[in-house]
């Protein structure tokens, strides 16, 4: 256990302008991320809940994993079938509750920050309803079929690194070891 000072990368996002980060910046945070997801898949861990609340910056940009709860251990290439996480960074094999790996789960996950950090916004989105924040089914279906819409203002190596990642197959998905953004 480690006492981590700084705040959620959601609160850091909060302070700036538009909620993004300067693609300098967030190449710089979004590395360190890769680099802790590396570690982790090299080790059989599986985060499962990568999302902004779970990432702790600090004044210096320096990039913290917490929360584990859901993670899980367990070998190379063995199928995983906890439906986890948080809706809005859900694969689409959990929201299909079909047998998934763990290592595809949380690149999908960090793709979705990367888009969260460079726009400002999620890339998929349930249309909001009186009774809930989110409509989780629309969300749901949204992310199944993969479709979402890249600004014209990003670069084309961040719009080239989200298509990578953000794969409805999770075997085309890239390792956290070829995510180079």
């Amino acid at each position: 256990m480690e006492l981590v000072s700084g705040v959620s990368l959601l609160n850091f996002l909060k302070s700036k302008p538009d909620r993004k980060i300067e693609e300098k910046i967030c190449k710089e945070i979004y590395q360190q991320v890769i680099n802790g997801i590396k570690f982790c898949h090299s080790m059989n861990i599986y985060h499962r809940d990568i999302k902004l609340e779970n990432l702790i910056v600090d004044e210096k940009n320096n990039i913290k994993i917490i929360d584990f709860g859901f993670s899980a251990n367990s070998p190379k290439n063995q199928y995983l079938s906890f439906f986890c996480g948080t809706p809005s960074y859900m694969p689409p094999e959990i929201i299909q509750k079909k047998d998934y790996l763990g290592p595809n789960a949380d690149i999908w996950s960090c793709g979705i920050l990367l888009y969260a950090m460079l726009c400002g916004s999620f890339p998929f989105r349930g249309i909001l309803s009186s009774k809930t924040a989110i409509n989780e089914k629309e969300l749901y279906s949204k992310i199944t079929k993969g479709v979402y819409i890249l600004p014209d203002y990003l670069s084309e190596s961040a719009k080239s690194m989200i298509k990578k990642i953000l794969i409805v197959n999770p075997i085309n998905r890239p390792s956290a070891i070829e995510v180079n953004y």
